[in-house]
């Protein structure tokens, strides 16, 4: 079964509240047995919609496919799509069995976000998905189609993107970076992309743009997938 690590650390936290250390430790002198039980996390009743609203997100998409036309029905979903990383991973993340998410719709409500935002402003429309993409990591399903749809709005509203891109600190920038160039294997086209943006860009933000290079020259045709299950650590026998 394929869970993220920190829903580990959530299905711990739903669990219970945790003792005062000093409560710990009595209870640990009063019961000799008790020592193992600090190792167990009861997960029993996670629920991820108890973190996350998906009954809205599966709600206005239905609504949306009923009045793809209709502002408020793209607005509401587009509010109820996550706007954080974390959150995207709790509800489309591939979690395993036993772990009701939203993963089966993720190809469905992408595309909605993608296609189907058309009475959405540019503005708050590319700020959403560059927030998104701040702490973002590449791995297989719904992680690499919305790596896809960045990228793919990056080409039609690049003049939006960067100036929106300028406003972040170096460190958020490098993450959004990191994250739209990650890719195990460096594709054909990758170079001429990289060299048409930064050759269109540099003049009004040059120092953007040295961001950007900076992790394509890292990133690009040298990032893992972090859903694998090994070490990234390169141990020498």
């Amino acid at each position: 079964m394929k869970i993220y690590p920190f829903l580990l650390c959530l299905l711990g936290l739903a669990s219970c509240s945790l003792p005062s250390k000093n409560d710990m430790y009595a209870d640990l002198e009063s019961d000799p047995n008790a020592a193992d039980s600090l190792n167990v996390a009861d997960t029993t009743g996670f629920r991820i919609n108890d973190i996350y609203d998906m009954a809205t997100l599966s709600r206005t998409y239905d609504e949306l496919l009923a009045n793809p036309e209709k502002y408020e029905c793209q607005r509401a979903f587009f509010d109820a799509f996550p706007s954080r990383w974390w959150d995207f991973i709790l509800v489309y993340g591939n979690h395993g069995e036993g772990i009701k998410n939203l993963y089966s719709s993720y190809v469905a409500h992408i595309d909605a976000l993608s296609i189907s935002m058309t009475k959405i402003g540019d503005t708050i429309y590319c700020a959403k998905l560059i927030d998104l993409a701040i702490g973002a990591t590449i791995e297989a399903d719904a992680p690499s189609l919305f790596q896809k749809v960045l990228r793919m709005t990056m080409e039609k509203k690049i003049d939006v993107m960067i100036p929106l891109i300028a406003t972040m600190n170096q460190a958020d920038q490098m993450h959004f970076w990191q994250f739209y160039w990650s890719t195990p294997l460096k594709k054909s086209h990758m170079d001429a992309d990289f060299k048409q943006m930064y050759n269109s860009q540099v003049g009004a933000h040059r120092k953007e743009m040295e961001i950007m290079k900076s992790a394509f020259q890292n990133f690009c045709g040298h990032a893992g997938y972090f859903g694998e299950n090994q070490s990234h650590v390169q141990l020498k026998e």
